[in-house]
């Protein structure tokens, strides 16, 4: 890190990965179906109707961790944490456990 901080010209260098892997899978499915029948004075069937309806959903989650490593110009190691989504996300986003990870870091300022 050093020489790619003398190279850069910087005081610190930001090191971060963020890796995904596929949780789960959740599915929902309802199906509904309505008969009706209509009788006549004889109790004979003169009419029937039937209403149905389905509908699924289904969504791909995600576990989500981030790692972050600062170094300073001196090959010197200041932070060095990691962090997991607390809740299996949709979009496979990394921005709340990068958010999480910047705000403890020694460089963040309010």
């Amino acid at each position: 890190m050093k020489n790619l901080g003398d190279i850069l010209g910087v005081e610190y260098i930001i090191d971060g990965t963020v890796a995904q892997n596929k949780a789960y899978q959740t599915s929902y499915t309802s199906t509904s179906d309505n008969t009706s029948v209509k009788r006549d004075d004889d109790d004979k069937i003169k009419k029937v109707s039937t209403y149905g309806s389905s509908s699924s959903n289904a969504a791909q989650r995600f576990d989500v961790r981030v790692s972050l490593q600062i170094y300073m110009d001196n090959n010197a190691s200041i932070y060095n944490a990691n962090h997991q989504a607390l809740f299996s996300n949709t979009d496979g986003s990394y921005g709340a456990p990068l958010e999480y990870l910047l705000k403890r870091c020694p460089l963040y300022r309010k």
